[in-house]
């Protein structure tokens, strides 16, 4: 990991190069609040370290990974990378994260569909479902979606003909197809549909409690709502701990609700 500034920029070229598939002054400005002129430099500068590890793309305007690319400050793991993505801020204070188990990620896995997230490509996998053996798909990603813990793609499955989430943890292998014809992201209605959750206490609680989860939650009347993508709405549901099968028998244990599961059930599973 990077120990100075310019490590840490250094770090950033390396990651975009590997895992992307291409890096440019664009993005040092962004990520650093440079100048062009100063991004130009730093990109020259690391070129100077690694003559060897980019080639310049005339077509693309960016650099990429060159035949012989040999990282030197990032480590390789897909861990690494995701971390980046959540923007993971690192601070003074004591901070503590709940463990949960490792869902492996293997490299050779996120690569390809990074590069076809990318780049706009298909990506034929192996993949093993809880309901079915391990069998081929080929799905057209389009976002990468961190939830339940889970890192998953969304991605359109051309054998189903629709839109589902893949969890990247069960891929077992993925290669780039660069020769399929692939619907648009914006094809996917469940995606740019936006819907409002309204979540609210159990009200077999008592008074107090529901208070005291109106104050946690900072609800106003009672209510708390949440805007949120149609695709992801099962995702929110898990992550509030509410139960839209059945109540649990414990208000204590169940805790919110669902209040307008009917406008949004046509989203749910």
């Amino acid at each position: 990991m990077a120990q100075n500034e310019h490590d840490q920029r250094y770090w950033l070229i390396e990651l975009l190069a590997y895992w992307e598939g291409r890096v440019n002054v664009s993005y040092l400005e962004r990520e650093f609040h440079l100048s062009r002129q100063q991004a130009s430099k730093v990109l020259g500068s690391y070129r100077q370290q690694m003559p060897d590890n980019l080639d310049y793309s005339y077509t693309q305007k960016a650099y990429l990974p060159s035949a012989g690319f040999a990282s030197r400050f990032i480590s390789g793991e897909a861990d690494e990378y995701l971390q980046w993505l959540q923007g993971i801020p690192r601070h003074h204070l004591q901070v503590a994260r709940l463990s949960s188990p490792q869902r492996q990620i293997l490299p050779h896995i996120l690569r390809p569909i990074i590069h076809a997230l990318t780049f706009g490509y298909a990506v034929d996998i192996n993949y093993a479902s809880v309901t079915n053996t391990t069998e081929e798909r080929i799905i057209a990603p389009h976002s990468l979606v961190l939830a339940a813990g889970r890192w998953h793609v969304r991605a359109w499955c051309l054998a189903r003909q629709e839109y589902r989430d893949f969890v990247l943890a069960r891929t077992r292998t993925a290669s780039v197809d660069e020769t399929r014809d692939i619907p648009s992201p914006q094809e996917d209605h469940a995606w740019h549909t936006w819907v409002e959750l309204v979540f609210a206490p159990d009200n077999r609680l008592a008074a107090e409690r529901q208070q005291a989860l109106v104050q946690e939650y900072g609800m106003t009347d009672g209510r708390l709502i949440i805007r949120e993508r149609a695709a992801l709405a099962n995702y929110l549901i898990k992550q509030m701990g509410v139960n839209i099968k059945f109540l649990d028998a414990l208000p204590e244990a169940q805790q919110l609700v669902l209040v307008n599961k009917r406008d949004i059930e046509q989203w749910l599973y």
